[in-house]
């Protein structure tokens, strides 16, 4: 969809119309994926908070936007995922501009929803039985070697790289277990899947 309206663009506050970037849409760079429920909620909402892109030739990359653009690398870092399924905030500083922007994306992209809570949730946890598994296996293969575990350690990592690629449904939720987890070996997979 859409990243930045085309048509028109609403903010919050005021509801008022602050025109479209009629101009952006064919462009590819404009365009992200989205699921119904994210999709549905932006539906024209793209708060700008300073230097708004009027027509052609206005330069959107000195927007200061409120959402957060899942195409810029640092951008998902500003979330974070409990073991509940839910997305929060990771800067807990409610007048930090990450924290805005988190919170501004979370509730206008209905990140929330049940259905997505819930498919995080159950991600969550496969990751993170499936890392207490393997660190179990890491520490026996310590007091004795053991080639099966080896292997099974080597699929279970595997395993958890697949499911943190970013084609991955929930990759984002995995990740975080797994940076989260306080083992050196998972956080390397984190880093390795991005």
């Amino acid at each position: 969809d859409h990243f930045r309206p085309k048509k028109k663009v609403l903010y919050e506050d005021d509801n008022t119309d602050q025109g479209g970037y009629w101009w952006l849409a064919f462009d590819w760079m404009n365009y992200r994926y989205s699921g119904p429920a994210p999709n549905v909620r932006k539906k024209d909402y793209f708060h700008v908070n300073a230097n708004k892109a009027m027509t052609y030739g206005d330069a959107i990359e000195n927007e200061d936007i409120r959402f957060l653009d899942p195409i810029k690398i640092t951008e998902p870092k500003k979330l974070s995922f409990d073991n509940s399924g839910e997305v929060r905030p990771f800067n807990s500083d409610h007048t930090s501009r990450d924290h805005i922007q988190a919170e501004y994306t979370i509730r206008r992209m209905n990140l929330n929803k049940e259905g997505l809570i819930e498919g995080r949730r159950t991600k969550y946890h496969d990751t993170s039985k499936l890392i207490q598994a393997i660190d179990i296996s890491i520490r026996s293969q310590k007091i004795k070697y053991d080639t099966a575990r080896e292997m099974a350690i080597d699929a279970g990592k595997k395993k958890l790289f697949e499911m943190a690629c970013r084609q991955s449904e929930y990759s984002a939720a995995v990740k975080f277990c797994l940076k989260s987890s306080g083992y050196d070996w998972a956080l390397d997979i984190a880093i390795d899947a991005a």
